[in-house]
């Protein structure tokens, strides 16, 4: 039987899936919505604002590769140093946080088309643990892919079975269901955790935007309805797509802030790397048009714009001055980065009063960035939630 979250205080929005929760999580309170700060060894240098901060993602990946590569599990079962070496790098990582108060969840990845064996299962699982203050069972590559029939799901339910049973050995934390995006089977998968008494979910985008992904998105929303867990349960996401610039715009609408309104408590980082052949990065590299690319939470717009530029949309909040950005001894993706996590966490703060007031769409339609079309899908998820629908009416 898995821990419980603790909620405190839930305030749904009437007309949509909005909702704030006051909730804890191994103790610590946690204030929905929220957007996670991503730590990781390559975000060492980012500028956090103690305002947004709350919960933390840390994400590893890992080969089940036997050839002691660099990333095998096996390498660190068998190489004590290397073990020494990932805790002295994880521990880095989480001293940064304030262990009292705020959230760690730490994503682990393995990297191949089998299941793990038990002992590198056994390390992913009481890794997990130790550095998360709620356990996350583990991410599946192409698990969409791969759980195609009936047999194959069965398969994967045998593998959550196993994983769960080693989390429960000697457990004292919740534990936090990974959710694929696998419209056929959610409504099974979600079905599994309920009997589990899991109630905490990680969403996988899978690198889409929010909106492309409705009918999965409203199956899993009203499976979770249909087990009393749709506003009784902490919802994370991660892998969403912010939106794709075309050619000619230098706006899009920022499409990973929209999720709130699709019923998610949280909104994680995009971990999934962006692939393709060498010649395509050196010349995404080498565009002019390669411009910084901020949000601007007055429309939830994403901005293509040079350094020089910024100050048509700079707000007064923020913490790194705009003057960094044409300072040549900074980084300018890192000030990006710091600079869109600390305005979308801003903006979710905000969001929470937004929502106890009951203006939750009314203030989205005043959003100049916000498409019409995607203002109505969020408009009628919570209906489409709330209905009985099989699964070829959701089409």
């Amino acid at each position: 039987m898995s821990k419980h979250i603790e909620f405190e205080r839930i305030s749904p929005d009437d007309d949509s899936l909005y909702v704030t929760k006051d909730l804890r999580i191994n103790g610590k309170k946690l204030t929905t919505p929220t957007k996670s700060l991503n730590l990781s060894k390559t975000n060492s240098k980012l500028l956090f604002n103690d305002k947004t901060k709350g919960i933390n993602e840390l994400y590893k990946r890992f080969s089940l590769s036997k050839d002691l590569t660099k990333n095998s599990i096996y390498s660190v079962l068998n190489i004590p140093d290397k073990l020494d070496k990932l805790n002295y790098e994880l521990n880095s990582l989480t001293r940064k946080t304030n262990t009292d108060k705020e959230i760690n969840i730490l994503f682990i990845e393995y990297d191949d088309i089998k299941y793990p064996e038990k002992k590198p299962l056994e390390f992913i699982l009481d890794t997990a643990y130790e550095y998360s203050d709620i356990t996350p069972l583990p991410i599946i590559p192409k698990l969409p892919q791969r759980i195609n029939s009936e047999g194959e799901f069965e398969k994967y339910t045998s593998f959550l079975e196993e994983s769960i049973e080693i989390i429960e050995t000697l457990n004292h934390k919740p534990i936090i269901g990974i959710v694929p995006p696998s419209l056929l089977f959610i409504p099974d998968i979600v079905d599994f955790y309920a009997k589990k008494e899991i109630d905490a979910f990680v969403f996988d985008f899978d690198g889409k935007t929010p909106l492309s992904m409705r009918q999965t998105i409203r199956s899993f929303m009203r499976s979770l309805k249909e087990h009393d867990l749709l506003e009784n349960s902490f919802i994370h996401s991660i892998n969403a797509n912010q939106g794709r610039f075309n050619k000619d715009a230098n706006v899009v609408g920022a499409k990973d802030i929209l999720s709130f309104g699709l019923g998610f408590d949280s909104i994680g980082e995009k971990h999934k790397p962006l692939k393709g052949p060498k010649e395509f990065f050196e010349k995404l590299q080498n565009r002019e048009e390669n411009k910084l690319r901020l949000f601007n939470k007055a429309d939830y717009g994403y901005y293509k714009l040079t350094p020089n530029e910024i100050q048509e949309i700079y707000p007064d909040d923020s913490i790194i001055k705009m003057d960094s950005f044409t300072n040549e001894d900074l980084d300018v993706k890192i000030l990006q980065k710091s600079f869109n996590l600390e305005q979308i966490g801003l903006e979710s703060i905000r969001l929470r009063k937004i929502i106890d007031d009951q203006r939750a769409l009314e203030y989205l339609s005043s959003k100049d960035q916000v498409k019409k079309e995607d203002y109505k899908k969020i408009a009628k998820m919570k209906k489409d939630v709330s209905r009985k629908q099989t699964l070829l009416s959701s089409f």
